[in-house]
């Protein structure tokens, strides 16, 4: 079956992968996709596990959307950190985007987000395409559509793909 969007999500907690669902039906609306949009789904604890880390590592590589959901904004877990390691050492070239939904409040949003500083650096050098969303801008009302544009421009969504599947 063709696949339009392939789609990692690792995530703090409960609140957070709901938020990282919400984000991916958003971006499936504005790509015009009728296929689901998360591959896999890692919860943050799971990635201490080295085995289950590095089987994290090569769905994100395989991705097209990474996303990384999180109530912080100073830091992420070591566990965390060594896995995005992973990933972008087993890639394989292809464009990527990588989402960060973080969790700042207004004032800490105001005074800069050391997190989201970290993860457009680390995107800006291995080449991913980056956007962020703080945690108080309600998802349904987030503008992803740069980031639909971008997915849909490099091809890395096949909209009749798509549409074939979703005929079946």
């Amino acid at each position: 079956m063709p696949r339009a969007l392939r789609v990692v999500v690792v995530y703090e907690d409960f609140a957070a992968g709901k938020r990282a669902q919400a984000a991916c039906a958003q971006v499936q609306q504005l790509v015009g996709t009728g296929l689901p949009t998360i591959d896999a789904s890692w919860k943050f604890d799971v990635l201490r596990m080295p085995k289950l880390r590095l089987m994290a590592a090569d769905d994100a590589a395989g991705a097209n959307l990474v996303v990384i959901a999180t109530h912080e904004t100073a830091s992420l877990p070591a566990c965390v950190e060594t896995w995005i390691d992973l990933w972008l050492r087993r890639r394989s070239g292809q464009p990527q985007c990588l989402l960060a939904l973080l969790g700042p409040t207004p004032l800490e949003r105001e005074a800069g987000i050391p997190l989201e500083r970290e993860l457009a650096g680390i995107a800006t050098r291995a080449g991913l395409n980056f956007w962020s969303l703080p945690e108080e801008a309600p998802v349904a009302e987030a503008d992803f559509s740069g980031l639909a544009d971008f997915l849909l421009r490099t091809g890395l969504v096949n909209t009749e793909a798509a549409k074939t599947a979703s005929d079946v």
